[in-house]
Protein backbone atom coordinates (compact mmCIF):
# COMPACT_ATOMS: atom_id res chain seq x y z
CA UNK A 1 0.00 0.00 0.00
CA UNK A 2 1.20 3.44 -1.04
CA UNK A 3 0.80 5.79 2.61
CA UNK A 4 0.68 9.29 2.83
CA UNK A 5 2.58 10.89 5.95
CA UNK A 6 1.54 14.18 6.66
CA UNK A 7 3.75 16.37 9.38
CA UNK A 8 2.17 15.04 12.64
CA UNK A 9 3.79 11.66 11.72
CA UNK A 10 7.13 12.74 9.68
CA UNK A 11 8.16 15.01 12.72
CA UNK A 12 8.41 11.94 14.97
CA UNK A 13 11.04 10.92 12.63
CA UNK A 14 13.32 13.11 13.79
CA UNK A 15 12.64 13.95 17.54
CA UNK A 16 11.58 11.84 20.22
CA UNK A 17 7.68 12.22 20.50
CA UNK A 18 4.92 10.14 21.38
CA UNK A 19 4.26 8.05 18.92
CA UNK A 20 8.14 7.84 17.56
CA UNK A 21 8.47 4.06 17.40
CA UNK A 22 5.30 3.73 15.53
CA UNK A 23 6.40 6.62 12.88
CA UNK A 24 9.58 4.91 12.64
CA UNK A 25 8.10 1.80 12.07
CA UNK A 26 6.78 3.13 8.71
CA UNK A 27 10.36 3.98 7.32
CA UNK A 28 11.08 0.37 8.01
CA UNK A 29 8.10 -1.27 6.78
CA UNK A 30 7.38 -2.27 2.95
CA UNK A 31 4.65 0.26 2.64
CA UNK A 32 5.78 3.15 -0.09
CA UNK A 33 5.69 6.83 1.32
CA UNK A 34 4.54 9.84 -0.20
CA UNK A 35 3.23 13.77 0.94
CA UNK A 36 2.32 16.76 -0.67
CA UNK A 37 5.41 18.74 -0.90
CA UNK A 38 3.91 21.09 1.22
CA UNK A 39 5.29 18.95 3.86
CA UNK A 40 8.51 20.68 3.79
CA UNK A 41 7.24 24.20 4.79
CA UNK A 42 5.12 22.43 7.31
CA UNK A 43 7.99 21.06 8.69
CA UNK A 44 10.38 23.98 8.94
CA UNK A 45 7.98 25.63 10.70
CA UNK A 46 7.24 22.68 13.40
CA UNK A 47 11.29 22.45 13.07
CA UNK A 48 11.42 26.54 13.83
CA UNK A 49 9.24 26.24 17.14
CA UNK A 50 11.38 23.38 18.75
CA UNK A 51 14.42 25.34 18.10
CA UNK A 52 12.81 28.40 19.84
CA UNK A 53 11.69 26.50 22.70
CA UNK A 54 15.49 24.23 23.18
CA UNK A 55 14.06 21.37 21.71
CA UNK A 56 16.56 21.36 18.48
CA UNK A 57 19.17 23.01 17.41
CA UNK A 58 19.85 24.65 14.36
CA UNK A 59 22.42 22.66 13.18
CA UNK A 60 20.00 19.76 13.65
CA UNK A 61 16.98 21.73 11.25
CA UNK A 62 19.57 22.07 9.24
CA UNK A 63 20.13 18.39 8.51
CA UNK A 64 16.78 17.20 8.91
CA UNK A 65 15.51 19.67 6.12
CA UNK A 66 18.76 18.80 3.85
CA UNK A 67 17.80 14.74 3.97
CA UNK A 68 13.99 14.72 4.83
CA UNK A 69 12.80 13.87 0.95
CA UNK A 70 14.72 10.69 1.66
CA UNK A 71 12.58 9.24 3.44
CA UNK A 72 9.94 9.29 0.47
CA UNK A 73 9.19 7.55 -2.61
CA UNK A 74 8.06 11.04 -4.29
CA UNK A 75 6.55 13.99 -3.18
CA UNK A 76 3.13 15.19 -4.72
CA UNK A 77 3.27 18.23 -6.36
CA UNK A 78 0.29 21.19 -4.74
CA UNK A 79 -0.78 22.00 -8.56
CA UNK A 80 -1.74 18.39 -9.31
CA UNK A 81 -3.94 18.50 -5.77
CA UNK A 82 -5.04 21.71 -4.75
CA UNK A 83 -8.19 21.74 -6.56
CA UNK A 84 -9.51 18.60 -5.07
CA UNK A 85 -8.04 20.10 -1.62
CA UNK A 86 -10.19 22.65 -1.88
CA UNK A 87 -13.22 20.68 -2.81
CA UNK A 88 -12.66 18.35 0.30
CA UNK A 89 -11.93 21.55 2.72
CA UNK A 90 -15.39 23.16 1.82
CA UNK A 91 -16.80 19.45 1.88
CA UNK A 92 -15.40 18.41 5.39
CA UNK A 93 -15.57 22.65 6.49
CA UNK A 94 -11.83 21.66 7.59
CA UNK A 95 -8.59 23.07 6.93
CA UNK A 96 -7.25 22.64 3.40
CA UNK A 97 -3.88 22.23 4.78
CA UNK A 98 -4.85 18.48 5.91
CA UNK A 99 -6.59 18.06 2.87
CA UNK A 100 -3.98 18.46 1.18
CA UNK A 101 -2.88 15.18 2.83
CA UNK A 102 -6.26 13.51 1.79
CA UNK A 103 -6.47 14.87 -1.95
CA UNK A 104 -2.58 13.16 -2.56
CA UNK A 105 -3.98 9.84 -0.39
CA UNK A 106 -6.57 9.95 -3.00
CA UNK A 107 -4.77 10.44 -6.28
CA UNK A 108 -1.69 7.80 -5.09
CA UNK A 109 -4.90 5.39 -4.31
CA UNK A 110 -3.37 5.22 -1.23
CA UNK A 111 -4.12 5.83 2.47
CA UNK A 112 -3.31 8.69 4.94
CA UNK A 113 -1.53 7.99 8.44
CA UNK A 114 -1.59 10.71 10.91
CA UNK A 115 -1.62 11.81 14.89
CA UNK A 116 -3.99 14.59 14.02
CA UNK A 117 -6.81 13.45 16.17
CA UNK A 118 -9.13 15.99 15.18
CA UNK A 119 -8.62 15.23 11.27
CA UNK A 120 -9.15 11.12 12.09
CA UNK A 121 -12.56 12.74 14.37
CA UNK A 122 -13.47 15.15 11.39
CA UNK A 123 -13.14 11.71 9.09
CA UNK A 124 -15.19 9.26 10.84
CA UNK A 125 -18.52 9.23 9.42
CA UNK A 126 -17.35 9.66 6.44
CA UNK A 127 -16.35 7.81 2.85
CA UNK A 128 -12.96 8.68 4.20
CA UNK A 129 -12.58 6.81 7.36
CA UNK A 130 -11.66 3.86 5.29
CA UNK A 131 -8.63 5.88 3.99
CA UNK A 132 -7.62 7.65 7.45
CA UNK A 133 -5.21 5.34 9.44
CA UNK A 134 -3.86 6.40 12.99
CA UNK A 135 -0.56 6.35 13.75
CA UNK A 136 -1.59 4.19 16.98
CA UNK A 137 -2.41 1.64 14.91
CA UNK A 138 1.05 1.26 12.97
CA UNK A 139 3.11 -1.65 14.37
CA UNK A 140 6.91 -2.50 13.29
CA UNK A 141 7.13 -5.93 11.46
CA UNK A 142 7.40 -9.20 12.65
CA UNK A 143 10.64 -11.21 11.77
CA UNK A 144 8.12 -13.08 9.49
CA UNK A 145 7.61 -9.40 7.75
CA UNK A 146 4.06 -9.21 8.60
CA UNK A 147 2.55 -6.59 10.87
CA UNK A 148 0.34 -8.76 12.80
CA UNK A 149 2.50 -10.74 15.41
CA UNK A 150 2.73 -14.55 15.39
CA UNK A 151 1.18 -14.81 18.46
CA UNK A 152 -2.06 -13.09 17.27
CA UNK A 153 -1.90 -15.21 14.46
CA UNK A 154 -1.72 -18.43 16.32
CA UNK A 155 -4.55 -16.88 18.33
CA UNK A 156 -7.00 -16.34 15.31
CA UNK A 157 -5.95 -19.77 13.22
CA UNK A 158 -6.44 -21.65 16.61
CA UNK A 159 -10.34 -19.98 16.83
CA UNK A 160 -10.86 -20.67 12.81
CA UNK A 161 -10.13 -24.80 14.06
CA UNK A 162 -12.30 -24.36 16.62
CA UNK A 163 -15.03 -22.85 14.43
CA UNK A 164 -14.58 -25.66 12.00
CA UNK A 165 -14.76 -28.41 14.18
CA UNK A 166 -18.15 -27.00 15.77
CA UNK A 167 -19.06 -26.82 12.12
CA UNK A 168 -17.99 -30.13 10.75
CA UNK A 169 -19.45 -32.04 14.29
CA UNK A 170 -23.46 -29.74 13.55
CA UNK A 171 -22.95 -30.92 10.07
CA UNK A 172 -22.32 -34.62 10.93
CA UNK A 173 -25.28 -34.63 13.22
CA UNK A 174 -27.27 -32.88 11.06
CA UNK A 175 -26.80 -35.83 8.30
CA UNK A 176 -27.29 -38.23 10.96
CA UNK A 177 -30.72 -36.98 11.86
CA UNK A 178 -31.33 -36.58 7.88
CA UNK A 179 -31.81 -33.02 8.24
CA UNK A 180 -29.81 -32.76 5.26
CA UNK A 181 -26.86 -30.29 4.34
CA UNK A 182 -26.47 -27.23 6.78
CA UNK A 183 -24.94 -24.06 5.00
CA UNK A 184 -22.78 -21.53 6.68
CA UNK A 185 -25.99 -18.97 7.86
CA UNK A 186 -25.74 -14.92 7.99
CA UNK A 187 -24.44 -13.68 11.19
CA UNK A 188 -27.64 -12.53 12.12
CA UNK A 189 -28.76 -16.43 13.05
CA UNK A 190 -25.90 -17.68 14.05
CA UNK A 191 -26.54 -16.93 17.51
CA UNK A 192 -29.05 -19.04 17.14
CA UNK A 193 -27.18 -22.19 15.81
CA UNK A 194 -24.36 -23.87 17.79
CA UNK A 195 -21.83 -22.06 15.57
CA UNK A 196 -22.39 -19.25 17.57
CA UNK A 197 -19.45 -19.48 20.23
CA UNK A 198 -16.94 -19.67 17.85
CA UNK A 199 -18.02 -17.14 15.68
CA UNK A 200 -18.79 -14.56 18.58
CA UNK A 201 -15.30 -15.42 19.91
CA UNK A 202 -13.42 -14.29 16.34
CA UNK A 203 -15.92 -11.60 16.08
CA UNK A 204 -14.40 -9.97 19.58
CA UNK A 205 -10.75 -10.80 18.56
CA UNK A 206 -10.66 -9.62 14.75
CA UNK A 207 -12.61 -6.05 16.57
CA UNK A 208 -9.36 -5.77 18.30
CA UNK A 209 -7.28 -5.77 15.48
CA UNK A 210 -6.33 -2.42 13.55
CA UNK A 211 -7.37 -2.09 9.78
CA UNK A 212 -3.59 -2.92 9.02
CA UNK A 213 -3.57 -6.17 10.76
CA UNK A 214 -7.19 -7.38 9.43
CA UNK A 215 -5.82 -6.65 5.39
CA UNK A 216 -3.17 -9.38 6.26
CA UNK A 217 -5.25 -11.88 7.56
CA UNK A 218 -8.19 -11.06 4.61
CA UNK A 219 -4.63 -11.57 2.76
CA UNK A 220 -3.50 -14.71 4.36
CA UNK A 221 -6.91 -16.35 4.14
CA UNK A 222 -7.06 -15.66 0.08
CA UNK A 223 -3.70 -17.53 -0.32
CA UNK A 224 -5.00 -20.54 1.71
CA UNK A 225 -7.23 -21.23 -1.47
CA UNK A 226 -5.79 -24.77 -2.28
CA UNK A 227 -6.86 -23.68 -5.82
CA UNK A 228 -5.12 -20.23 -5.76
CA UNK A 229 -1.65 -19.77 -7.35
CA UNK A 230 -0.97 -16.09 -7.41
CA UNK A 231 1.77 -14.97 -5.22
CA UNK A 232 1.64 -13.30 -1.68
CA UNK A 233 1.75 -9.78 -2.91
CA UNK A 234 -0.97 -9.86 -5.35
CA UNK A 235 -3.34 -11.09 -2.79
CA UNK A 236 -1.93 -8.12 -0.13
CA UNK A 237 -2.50 -5.75 -2.98
CA UNK A 238 -6.04 -6.99 -3.64
CA UNK A 239 -6.82 -6.84 0.23
CA UNK A 240 -5.14 -3.59 0.38
CA UNK A 241 -7.63 -2.10 -2.56
CA UNK A 242 -10.61 -4.19 -0.83
CA UNK A 243 -10.07 -2.32 2.37
CA UNK A 244 -9.86 1.40 0.52
CA UNK A 245 -12.82 0.57 -0.51
CA UNK A 246 -15.26 0.23 2.58
CA UNK A 247 -13.51 -1.14 5.73
CA UNK A 248 -13.20 -4.85 5.77
CA UNK A 249 -15.32 -5.04 9.18
CA UNK A 250 -18.39 -3.51 7.15
CA UNK A 251 -18.91 -7.10 5.17
CA UNK A 252 -18.49 -8.68 8.08
CA UNK A 253 -19.78 -12.14 6.87
CA UNK A 254 -17.77 -12.25 4.04
CA UNK A 255 -14.83 -11.70 5.96
CA UNK A 256 -15.47 -14.42 8.60
CA UNK A 257 -16.04 -16.29 6.00
CA UNK A 258 -12.80 -15.95 4.05
CA UNK A 259 -11.11 -17.34 7.63
CA UNK A 260 -11.46 -20.74 6.93
CA UNK A 261 -8.78 -20.28 4.61
CA UNK A 262 -6.71 -18.69 7.04
CA UNK A 263 -4.92 -22.06 8.90
CA UNK A 264 -3.30 -22.98 4.99
CA UNK A 265 -2.55 -19.45 3.91
CA UNK A 266 -0.60 -19.09 7.07
CA UNK A 267 0.91 -22.15 6.67
CA UNK A 268 2.35 -21.53 3.18
CA UNK A 269 3.18 -18.31 4.05
CA UNK A 270 5.28 -19.52 6.25
CA UNK A 271 7.09 -21.85 4.00
CA UNK A 272 6.71 -19.68 0.54
CA UNK A 273 7.34 -16.27 1.96
CA UNK A 274 9.00 -16.04 5.74
CA UNK A 275 11.99 -18.21 4.73
CA UNK A 276 12.95 -16.36 1.78
CA UNK A 277 13.29 -13.06 3.81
Amino acid sequence: MILVVDTSVAIKWYVAEEGRDQARAILTGRDETTAPEFIAVELANVFWKKVRRGEMSADMVEEALGGFDQYFGRLISQRDILPRATDLALELDHPIYDCLYLACAELVHGGLVTADRRLIEKVADTPWRSRVFALDNIRPLEPSGLKITAEALAEIVELVDRWKTVEKQTREQAEGEGIGEIRFRPAANYWQNPLSMPYRALSERLEAFSEFERIELMALSWFGYVSDSQPWPIHLRNAEANALQEPLLRNYDYFISTLICLPDGYARYLTEVADTR
